[in-house]
């Protein structure tokens, strides 16, 4: 759900010359290392072709007001009229997006330390633990704050703060059990478990891409190459690392995974000099971000090579411009390529699969709502036993519009 792409944010500004700052350890943890718990591997598989076939979306609407947004970094959905959306270019950081109304009715979060202020909110969730509170986790002042408010209106206060002294590393946070997993800048592992108090219980461990033992990458660079965002539903997370093309879709409860190789092979190409780690010009980016639901996986596809990133980045700075989304299901299989041809670095997927929300710039910051095609529907046929060759996802090449 988060999306912070710290390659961009971080790497393509220097990162790749000079290094980065990848974290200052496990301060703040229980005493003793949490153990790494390595995770079964079960099967991996190759994408091949989409089972359902590609499919152009037509965009529904434009939400939100000319002035509404600096920029949609992230977005959650609330409720089924309400997004919450961070704007990190225009504090308050969190806006209430009504969709009924076609703007942002409320919004909160100044930036600061104090109470109820935010320095660097990156991840957002309903409490798990707390019935109609909002949960955020800010990394920069290290703590979670708590939001509620009445369901029915549209104004959240701020009800309190957790100190969260985890190691800066952990970027981002969700929801599990009575505490939390994280994702964040990782050589040796992939994912850590966390109690409510912050403390590390067990560092989960999938196969890094770059981890430094089998690399020889110098620790400092290969957390800011394994990183991966990271989504959940339950007790089931899909990884996408933004330089390899493949997602690993993690099973908590059984400590296993599965890696789905992406139907695009990118594989990283860098070379490591005295002065740090250069990318090569014509490599390419691979899945820059997820989001899940109960079903579905949607895996945004950079796509771009490294010369493209940076030329983009020279001409217009930070502006979005992934688009292509893989769409898998929880068992690996790859159902459908689908292309908004429009730029976009964040998305949430409506749980009951009609909607698919997006960051939008035309030319204002605002939030797009594209409608999807019937993927769940083909999906239930398929697990059925109807041919995947007699399925189709968008017959005439588009849906919508």
């Amino acid at each position: 759900m988060t999306r912070l792409h710290g390659w961009v944010v971080c790497g393509v500004v220097g990162l790749f010359a000079v290094g980065c700052a990848s974290g200052d350890g496990e301060r703040g943890t229980a005493a003793g290392t949490p153990p790494h718990v390595q995770l079964r591997e079960e099967p991996r598989m190759t994408s091949g072709a989409p089972l359902f076939g590609q499919c152009r979306l037509s965009l529904g609407r434009a939400l939100g007001g000319d002035d509404d947004f600096g920029i949609a970094w992230d977005l959650l959905r609330l409720d089924a009229d309400r997004l919450l959306i961070v704007d990190f270019l225009a504090p308050p950081y969190l806006k209430v997006l009504s969709r009924a109304a076609n703007r942002v009715v409320y919004q909160f979060g100044r930036e600061g330390g104090g109470p109820g202020e935010l320095g660097h909110p990156t991840s957002m969730f309903p409490s798990a633990v707390r019935r109609g509170v909002l949960e955020v986790y800010d990394s920069r002042n290290r703590r979670i704050n708590f939001f509620g408010g009445d369901d029915a209106g549209a104004a959240l206060r701020w009800l309190g703060e957790r100190p969260f002294p985890v190691h800066s590393r952990v970027r981002d946070l969700l929801p599990h059990g009575n505490g939390y997993v994280g994702g964040g800048l990782f050589a040796d592992y992939t994912l850590v478990l966390v109690d409510s108090a912050g403390r590390s219980i067990e560092r989960l461990v999938t196969d890094p891409p770059f981890d430094p033992a089998k690399t020889g990458i110098r620790p400092g660079v290969a957390p800011l190459l394994g990183a991966a965002d990271f989504a959940a539903h339950g007790e089931r997370v899909a990884l996408a690392y933004q330089f390899e093309p493949y997602v690993d879709l993690v099973d908590l409860d059984a400590r296993a995974y599965r890696r789905v190789i992406g139907p695009e092979p990118a594989p990283t190409r860098f070379e490591v000099r005295e002065d740090g780690l250069h990318l090569s010009d014509d490599n390419v980016g691979a899945y820059m971000t997820v989001a899940v639901t109960e079903r579905l996986i949607f895996a945004l596809f950079d796509g771009f090579t490294y010369a493209e990133t940076m030329e983009h980045l020279r001409e217009r700075g930070n502006e979005p411009f992934d688009r292509i989304i893989h769409a898998f299901d929880w068992r690996g299989r790859y159902l459908a390529e689908i292309d908004t041809e429009h730029p976009f670095h964040a998305m949430e997927i409506d749980p009951e699969h009609r909607y698919l929300w997006t960051n939008h710039e035309d030319p204002f910051p605002r939030v797009a709502e594209w409608p999807l095609p019937p993927i769940i529907d083909l999906l239930d046929l398929l697990d059925r036993g109807e041919p995947a060759s007699d399925l189709e996802l968008c017959p005439s090449g588009r849906f919508g519009g």
